[in-house]
């Protein structure tokens, strides 16, 4: 017989399961742990730091983003815990949501489906956010529903642009921020571009990751000058 992996959870043995997180191991034993940002269906991040908990040996950490692991002892409302969750909604921490919708769901084309990450901003932004990251879109619609409705409306999705602006109407009509991911590693024309698209169509940014860093440190700056110049209206 193969004994439960348990760990201790506010001085009682819990057994770990398949939660993805802390968060859902403590809400599974009815203890109530406060979340802001927090959605079982979209991308984590732990960005409103009101699900705090402490684990002995690392200090206090967002719940929603560990992993739970055999032996663990963690305590989830001690007075310093307290404190800081006041202090975060006190302060009006603001709260930023990658919403990269992934699951068994939609297929993979359908994660940058214009459908799905309208929908993904809309969730975002009900859910609180007051910054958005979602992907650049293609135009394909995931679900036949959604085409439809696509269709009879007549919502423009034909350019990248046009794309950007929907995302954008589909949270708070553009009353909140959202930046877009820089996506894989592409040529610096295909980066600039993007920037134009998103430039156009209302957004507020992008994220360039391995875009920069996967370049070298000359060739990565210049690029970043000329992403800031586009971003201007200047380029």
């Amino acid at each position: 017989m193969i004994a439960a992996k348990t760990l201790k959870l506010n001085g009682k043995d819990v057994p770990i399961g398949d939660e993805r997180n802390l968060l859902e191991l403590a809400r599974k034993a009815g203890i109530d742990i406060p979340t802001f940002c927090y959605h079982s269906e979209l991308s984590i991040y732990g960005a409103c730091r009101l699900c705090l908990v402490e684990i002995e040996g690392r200090g206090i950490v967002a719940s929603c983003s560990v992993l739970p692991e055999p032996g663990m002892v963690v305590r989830t409302h001690t007075e310093e815990i307290r404190e800081m969750r006041k202090e975060a909604a006190a302060k009006g921490v603001a709260t930023v949501i990658w919403s990269y919708p992934r699951g068994e769901a939609i297929s993979k084309d359908g994660e940058t489906a214009i459908d799905i990450a309208a929908y993904a901003a809309q969730i975002a932004a009900l859910l609180g956010a007051h910054v958005i990251k979602i992907k650049l879109s293609t135009d394909h619609l995931e679900l036949p529903a959604a085409k439809s409705v696509y269709e009879e409306q007549q919502i423009d999705i034909a350019t990248q642009a046009a794309r950007v602006k929907h995302c954008m109407d589909s949270a708070f009509a553009g009353r909140r921020i959202m930046v877009f991911s820089g996506g894989a590693k592409k040529g610096a024309d295909g980066v600039f571009d993007d920037a134009r698209a998103i430039r156009d169509g209302g957004g507020n940014g992008s994220i360039i990751g391995r875009n920069s860093f996967q370049r070298s440190r000359e060739d990565a700056l210049a690029m970043l000058a000329k992403l800031v110049e586009i971003y201007k209206g200047k380029a």
